[in-house]
């Protein structure tokens, strides 16, 4: 009995010795500032180069240039309620007014002739009310003008 010991004691120091070794090689080193200053400025070199690159195909418009197959135009839009609108659109060379809500989608008219878009240069025709107001705040009103 005297022997297993004998035999078990040098086993057991000898893996002790080895678990001591890796503790202390893992736990010895400190992190390498520099490297982490490394990885760090990479990282975000790499993030502002995607978000870069994600702005300035907005501004070109050239996912749209390759991602769109139809000639779908959206002539004008128009909202009803908070969830539902009315769009103008314009499909091969038709033009589709179409409501939408939230999950459905519904042709409501298709026009023969194509409508003339309104630009925002031109104004509605002022009601009584509004003239009313214009001249209470001195202000001169679109007939006045000259």
């Amino acid at each position: 009995m005297n022997t297993r010991l004998l035999i078990s004691i040098p086993l057991l120091l000898s893996v002790s010795n080895s678990m001591a070794e890796e503790t202390t090689a893992i736990g010895t080193g400190p992190v390498d500032a520099t490297a982490f200053v490394q990885v760090l400025v990479g990282l975000l070199i790499t993030v502002g180069i995607i978000f870069f690159l994600a702005w300035l195909s907005r501004k070109t418009k050239l996912i749209n240039t390759f991602s769109s197959g139809y000639q779908i135009k959206t002539l004008a839009t128009q909202s009803l309620t908070h969830r539902e609108k009315i769009c103008l659109v314009e499909v091969g060379g038709k033009q589709i007014l179409i409501g939408l809500a939230p999950g459905n989608i519904n042709k409501i008219h298709v026009f023969d002739d194509p409508i003339e878009a309104v630009s925002p240069a031109e104004d509605p025709p002022s009601s009584p009310f509004a003239e009313t107001f214009r001249q209470a705040l001195g202000m001169q009103s679109k007939e006045t003008k000259g």
